[in-house]
């Protein structure tokens, strides 16, 4: 009788450490950010933002189907707001590599080109890029609005900072991923990175230019003042010479006489230019 009733409880400790570990399988996504993904970043991203798509399909820093993979079981119920904004932002950049290693003549990128529809799995749902951004992160209404258990609470717009569309004119990779307790931070970090960048906002021939981002997505800026309003908070007049003429030229209206341009080249460190 002592033996059974042991087996017994072997037996059901066994089945605990089962059910703990499945159960737990969705912040082992969030800690697996620090390797895989965050080892595919940090090989074959560059400073600048150009990507090394010969080196993560040879898995140079880590394997990135084996990353999408732990993106797949993810359980999103278990996740704080904050998590769940860096699990999709970390997610639809990831999914964005892997689609645009399928196709290795591709060149550029257009915004409504079909590779944002292409269905993958992620968190057990069946989901386009397009509606990871549109639906799971803007909430945008005029595309369905959020998804109950599958979008965040509360829309940032400085996540248009942080999702790359795989072209010169997005966002850039960051070279670490996005973290659900620093993410208020990094996406300040990926804002600043943003509007300093002279590719994104510059001036030419006394007008301000601008990453259509601004114009495409004005509205989702008004919850931040407007778009003149985040250009001011993290243009940084000691990293541009520019900042004040900027400035002056933005006072003048919004979008008044500013020039709109999206590079759609692919953020290839192959085509990218000397």
């Amino acid at each position: 009788m002592k033996h059974r009733g042991l087996r017994t409880w072997v037996g059901l400790l066994g089945f605990c450490v089962i059910w703990i570990y499945f159960s737990n399988l969705s912040g082992a996504v969030v800690k697996k950010d620090s390797g895989e993904w965050a080892g595919i970043l940090k090989s074959n991203v560059s400073a600048d933002g150009y990507v090394d798509y010969d080196g993560i399909r040879i898995n140079k820093g880590g394997d990135l189907y084996e990353y999408l993979s732990m993106l797949e079981v993810a359980d999103l119920t278990k996740m704080s707001e904050k998590e769940k904004t860096a699990f999709w932002i970390n997610a639809y950049n990831a999914y964005l590599i892997k689609l645009i290693l399928a196709q290795p003549a591709l060149q550029k990128i257009a915004p409504a080109d079909l590779v944002y529809e292409e269905k993958v799995k992620v968190a057990h749902w069946k989901v386009s890029l397009g509606l990871i951004k549109n639906r799971a992160l803007r909430l945008d209404p005029e595309m369905g609005g959020g998804v109950a258990e599958l979008s965040i609470a509360k829309f940032d717009p400085l996540i248009h900072f942080a999702i790359c569309d795989g072209v010169v004119g997005s966002a850039s990779l960051r070279r670490m991923p996005y973290s659900g307790i620093k993410i208020e931070e990094e996406l300040q970090e990926a804002a600043r990175n943003f509007i300093n960048d002279s590719r994104k906002i510059y001036v030419k021939d006394g007008k301000l230019v601008m990453s259509a981002i601004f114009s495409r997505y004005a509205k989702d800026f008004d919850a931040a003042g407007g778009v003149p309003a985040v250009v001011k908070t993290y243009l940084d007049p000691k990293a541009r010479a520019d900042a004040p003429q900027i400035l002056e030229l933005l006072a003048q209206g919004f979008p008044g006489t500013i020039v709109f341009e999206f590079d759609e080249t692919l953020n290839s460190v192959k085509l990218k230019q000397p």
